[in-house]
């Protein structure tokens, strides 16, 4: 069963007309709600935008910090690293005779390889003139390698007994430890 009260046509209309600005007004606060939450979307995807942006930044300096880095690597290591020039055995062998010393003996003791660098440890049985010897170890440490002397064990040939004119110059029994070390 349908009521229906009997009201006059401008209550009517004036009803009719309430119902479509409701409707208009229904429809503009629904618009309104979605405005304001696609807005605090885009907010929050710009907010994440710019935490990425960031973070692309921050690789980016520290990428470019570790190639400078790397640069500066590349040129301390090719200060010491192993080059046809490196001191070898025969090279300061070569050095003690430039430096008029006698060698009695000289080995490569031994070689380690850690992955980083490269150590050649070598023994040296040399006579030799005081003066000499000091040219031959400034000769040694200028090369432009890594080199470490270890241990130097200097002995009096002649017992004490000063030079003459006619002695042997090299008067001192040296043995010398040294160590050299590459950068790879």
């Amino acid at each position: 069963m349908n009521f229906s009260l009997p009201l006059p046509d401008n209550i009517k209309r004036l009803i009719l007309a309430r119902q479509s600005s409701q409707i208009i007004f229904g429809i503009v606060l629904l618009g309104l709600v979605l405005a304001v939450s696609v807005f605090q979307w885009q907010q929050a995807k710009i907010k994440k935008m710019r935490h990425n942006i960031g973070i692309e930044e921050e690789r980016i300096t520290v990428g470019s910090e570790v190639a400078e880095l790397d640069k500066k690597i590349a040129q301390m290591s090719s200060l010491y690293a192993r080059k046809p020039t490196s001191l070898s055995l025969k090279k300061i062998e070569q050095i003690a005779s430039d430096n008029k010393m006698t060698i009695i003996s000289a080995s490569q003791d031994s070689e380690s390889d850690s992955g980083l660098y490269t150590v050649n440890s070598f023994k040296l049985a040399l006579e030799a003139g005081y003066h000499n010897l000091g040219k031959f170890i400034s000769a040694l440490e200028s090369y432009g390698d890594m080199v470490q002397i270890g241990h130097l064990y200097i002995k009096n040939k002649g017992g004490g007994v000063p030079l003459s004119g006619t002695e042997d110059p090299n008067n001192l029994a040296v043995n010398i430890e040294a160590t050299v070390a590459f950068i790879k």
